[in-house]
């Protein structure tokens, strides 16, 4: 069973709001949606989330404070959103820290992949959480005479 992501949206832009929500449609994913700054440092700082969409600028800042206090908090996957599409404002959120960085117009194809990413990554840290077993398999013979396997002992038996 998957584990289900907890996603922060940050937007003033209901459209962009609607449309990330839409995405998430009919996948394992827990979302919160704020608009403001303000909003969104309350939420990281009381809950815990594996992915942060967040637009380059609310109305009371910019996503540079955000992300600090994600990473603070090690939130796996910061996404920025950059309205006026991917320019210099990628390579500066790259170096910042942001994991991956997305243009408007958004593109279904662009949030799947980061979704299906953080499932996987997600995925894999709960598959390294469970319990490690360990099981035992007697090595292979290997006999040109085709006839010596028969007297082979069978695997998992004794002898």
């Amino acid at each position: 069973m998957e584990k289900e992501l907890n996603v922060l949206v940050v937007s003033p832009h209901v459209a962009h709001r609607n449309y990330l929500q839409q995405s998430f449609k009919g996948l394992p994913v827990n979302t919160l949606v704020v608009t403001t700054n303000q909003q969104a440092r309350e939420m990281v700082l009381s809950l815990s989330f594996d992915l942060v969409f967040c637009e380059e600028n609310t109305t009371d800042g910019s996503y540079e404070e955000l992300l600090k206090l994600a990473l603070a908090k090690n939130t796996p996957r910061f996404v920025v959103i950059l309205i006026e599409g991917i320019g210099n404002g990628y390579l500066e959120a790259i170096r910042l820290g942001v994991t991956d960085v997305l243009g408007c117009p958004l593109q279904l194809s662009d949030i799947d992949a980061v979704l299906r990413s953080a499932l996987r990554a997600s995925s894999a840290v709960t598959a390294r959480a469970e319990p490690h077993r360990e099981f035992f398999v007697e090595p292979i013979r290997v006999s040109r005479n085709c006839s010596e396997a028969e007297n082979w002992p069978k695997l998992g038996s004794q002898g």
